[in-house]
C-alpha cells in the first residue's frame, strides 16, 4: 500500500484541473437537463462516448457488453489475461472488458455459457453489476424477485439519486446509465473494494470557492504524481485547500 502525500495530490488537482463536479464534455441534446453533469464528466473522463452527431441521445438502450465497457473504464480495470469464458463473446468487439468484468466479478452469463453481450440490459441487472463492483454482492432473492435484494441496497447506499420512476425489468436507457456510474464513483465511503481491487477515495474542498473534488480526477491524474509540489507552490497549495476526506490506496 501507498499513501500519497496531500500536497502532491493537491497539485495534480490545481493542474489537470479534472474534477469530476465541474470539467466536462458538452452534449447540446442534454442541456439543463439532469443528466447534463454526469455525462459531461463521465464523457471528459473517456468513461461514455457521445453519437457521431455530436449528441448523446440520452433515451437510448444500453447494452450489456456496453456497460461492461462502461464499468471497467470508471473504475481503471487492467485488462489482462483471463480464463473467463463465455461462447458468443470470442469475436466480439468488448470481449476484453467483458472478461475483465467477469474475472472482477462484477458480471455472470448465463446457464447456457453465453453472455449476450448485445441484449440491453435492464435497470434490476445493471444495479446488480455496480453493486458488485462495489464490494456489495447482496445475493440473490429467492423469495420474491431476484433482484430485490440489489435494488434496495442500492437504493440505501444513493446509487439511485436522480434516477426517477426506476422500473427493474425496463431496459436501461444511456443517461440513465452515466448517472449510476456517476453516483458510485462519488459514494461516500473511505474505500471500497472486492477481492480483486480496490477503489480509492479523495475529497478536496476548495476553501475559497467551496469545490469538492472527486476521486475520479486522480485517477487520470496519477502519472503527475512524481512531479510534486515545492516552496511557494506548496504554500499556495495548503492555504487553498483542506483535506476532508483522504484514503489512498495502491
Amino acid at each position: 500500500m501507498k499513501r500519497f502525500m496531500l500536497s502532491v495530490v493537491c497539485f495534480i488537482i490545481c493542474i489537470c484541473n479534472l474534477s469530476i463536479v465541474l470539467a466536462g464534455t458538452t452534449f447540446e441534446d442534454l442541456a439543463n437537463t439532469k443528466y447534463e453533469n454526469a455525462v459531461g464528466a463521465l464523457a471528459e473522463e473517456n468513461v461514455i462516448n457521445g453519437m457521431p452527431d455530436g449528441s448523446y441521445d440520452a433515451y437510448s438502450n444500453v447494452t450489456r457488453a456496453q456497460l461492461a465497457k462502461m464499468l471497467v473504464e470508471a473504475l481503471d480495470l487492467k485488462q489482462g489475461s483471463s480464463n473467463v469464458s463465455f461462447s458468443d463473446v470470442e469475436s466480439h468487439w468488448a470481449i476484453d472488458y467483458i472478461k475483465t468484468a467477469s474475472a472482477n466479478k462484477i458480471v455472470n452469463g448465463y446457464q447456457d455459457g453465453t453472455f449476450r453481450p448485445e441484449a440491453n440490459v435492464t435497470y434490476a441487472e445493471a444495479v446488480t453489476m455496480i453493486m458488485r463492483a462495489i464490494g456489495k454482492d447482496v445475493g440473490i432473492n429467492t423469495d420474491t424477485n431476484w433482484y430485490d435484494n440489489y435494488m434496495n441496497e442500492a437504493s440505501k447506499n444513493n446509487l439511485l439519486t436522480n434516477i426517477t420512476e426506476v422500473e427493474a425489468e425496463e431496459n436501461l436507457n444511456r443517461g440513465d446509465t452515466a448517472l449510476l456510474i456517476y453516483n458510485m464513483l462519488n459514494l461516500p465511503k473511505e474505500e471500497i473494494s472486492n477481492d480483486e481491487f480496490t477503489l480509492s477515495f479523495l475529497k478536496l474542498e476548495n476553501k475559497k470557492e467551496n469545490i469538492v473534488y472527486s476521486p475520479l480526477s486522480i485517477k487520470y491524474a496519477l502519472n503527475m504524481l512524481n512531479e510534486g509540489a515545492e516552496g511557494e507552490t506548496k504554500a499556495e497549495i495548503e492555504k487553498n485547500f483542506k483535506i476532508v476526506e483522504f484514503v489512498s490506496v495502491g
